[in-house]
């Protein structure tokens, strides 16, 4: 059976769409449950703006933006501030309609104009970056300022780094750990991990180093679980700094690792390749790290990948590849292949008794001394 909003007689449903959308129909086995509501959908009929918004947003869920564009403008324009904000956000992103940034200003402002947080906040990016309105960095930190205050965590997140940076007004790490830290009372994981960076940097005070480091590993610990790549991988790091804790570092980089990060896959191979006190060698995942490391242009993970071919560590001695992974590490700015691949031509140049090998090895050499 239609849903009361499609077929509704004599109702707005019907003057606005003219004749049910072929979309509708298709979609009544699997459209959400509150589609089928038809007290819900005569109300939006009717001009109940609250329910007229709920309708829009179901479309928007089921991904039909153009119905959802149509009857969040109908709230919007009696002053529903959700729906206004929700269109903003559906001009700037280009759903269901072409991007419009002074479209998208148009209803921010409207739903901003009742102090709507959200709306405030999507204005003060708005003005802060120009978009769909003229520049104006003032009246942007303001609105952000606005919406900071309303508890939005976004705004604060953003404030913290507007003055991180110091791009658009005057670096001030007071300001950007006191807005880092609203946010992270407020559980965004963004914030925390940038709060525990300038806390590991030492921008932020404490009455002692442990209570700056319990804090920062608090916070970093605090993002990592959340799925944070580049927090895992610097929790990583700042465990090895601050506490040699190798064990609990190789864990939170073998999540970055599978996240992608190069600089994870690097310091995870090479603490595999090498081993430690607390790590034992295990060649075979140090290989496979090095490698995806390599893949993501790695100076450092092709000088581990030459040295495991040179020393044939869980592969085949192959003296060519080792060779190949170093130039390649050379390529791309490494310098301790210089002295691998010195040393190489230097034993091959004594062994066959090549002037030319010699001479390359002296090369090489020479490249590490003044490149170190």
């Amino acid at each position: 059976m239609m849903c009361g909003l499609c077929y509704a007689s004599n109702t707005l449903a019907v003057d606005f769409f003219d004749e049910p959308p072929k979309e509708v129909i298709e979609m009544q086995d699997r459209c959400p449950i509150d589609l089928k509501d038809e007290n819900l959908c005569s109300r939006a009929s009717q001009g109940d703006i609250n329910a007229q918004s709920s309708v829009g947003m179901i479309y928007y869920d089921a991904k039909y933006y153009e119905y959802a564009v149509k009857w969040l403008k109908l709230s919007a324009s009696s002053g529903e501030t959700e729906a206004a904000n929700h269109l903003g956000w559906m001009y700037h992103n280009g759903k269901g309609v072409n991007v419009d940034e002074v479209e998208s200003f148009k209803w921010y402002n409207s739903a901003a104009q009742s102090a709507h947080p959200l709306a405030l906040y999507n204005i003060g990016l708005s003005y802060v970056y120009g978009r769909g309105v003229k520049r104006d960095i003032n009246q942007g930190l303001l609105a952000l300022r606005m919406a900071a205050d309303k508890g939005v965590p976004e705004a604060c997140y953003d404030l913290g780094r507007i003055y991180e940076e110091g791009s658009i007004v005057e670096k001030n790490m007071e300001k950007a750990s006191y807005f880092y830290k609203k946010a992270a009372d407020k559980d965004y994981v963004n914030a925390q991990y940038r709060l525990a960076t300038l806390i590991a940097n030492g921008y932020i005070e404490f009455d002692s180093e442990k209570d700056s480091q319990e804090q920062a590993i608090t916070l970093y610990t605090l993002a990592a679980n959340r799925g944070y790549a580049m927090a895992q991988y610097d929790l990583g790091n700042y465990l090895i700094t601050k506490n040699k804790n190798y064990k609990e570092a190789v864990k939170r980089y073998r999540q970055a690792s599978i996240q992608g990060v190069v600089a994870a896959q690097e310091k995870l191979g090479t603490i595999l390749l090498n081993g430690n006190e607390q790590i034992k060698q295990n060649y075979t995942e140090a290989y496979k790290w090095l490698r995806e490391a390599a893949e993501g242009n790695s100076a450092y993970a092709e000088y581990g990948l030459g040295r495991i071919y040179e020393l044939g560590l869980e592969v085949n001695y192959d003296l060519t590849k080792a060779i190949s992974h170093y130039k390649r590490s050379v390529q791309l700015g490494g310098v301790q292949a210089l002295l691998n691949l010195g040393f190489i031509y230097e034993q091959k140049g004594m062994i066959d008794k090549d002037e030319d090998k010699l001479k390359s090895s002296f090369e090489y050499y020479k490249g590490c001394k003044f490149r170190a």
